[in-house]
C-alpha cells in the first residue's frame, strides 16, 4: 500500500471540517489559548491507494514560525507498526 501527501486546498475545507469536529467534537482546537479553526489553516492530506484519507496534519505560520495545529496520524502509526514487524 502506497501513501500520497498532498496540499489542502479549498475544495477540501468542508470535509476537514467535518472530520474535525467527528473526531474531535468541534469544528475548533484551542492551543495555547489561541483559537484555530483547522479547516481555515494550510495543511497536508495523506490519502492511500483508493484515495481515501488516511491522514490529516494543519499548521499556522506566525512570526516566521510554524506550528502544527493539528493532526491525525493514527494510521501512520498502525502502518508504521506493521511494517517493523
Amino acid at each position: 500500500m502506497s501513501v500520497r501527501i498532498r496540499p489542502v486546498t479549498k475544495d477540501d475545507r468542508n470535509w476537514v471540517r467535518d472530520f474535525i469536529r467527528d473526531q474531535w467534537g468541534d469544528k475548533i482546537i484551542i492551543v495555547h489559548g489561541i483559537i484555530y479553526q483547522p479547516h481555515k489553516l494550510k495543511g497536508f492530506v495523506a490519502t492511500d491507494d483508493n484515495d481515501s484519507v488516511v491522514g490529516l496534519a494543519t499548521y499556522n505560520i506566525t512570526n516566521n514560525e510554524c506550528e502544527l495545529e493539528k493532526s491525525d496520524e493514527h494510521y501512520f502509526l498502525k502502518l508504521s507498526q506493521r511494517n517493523l514487524l
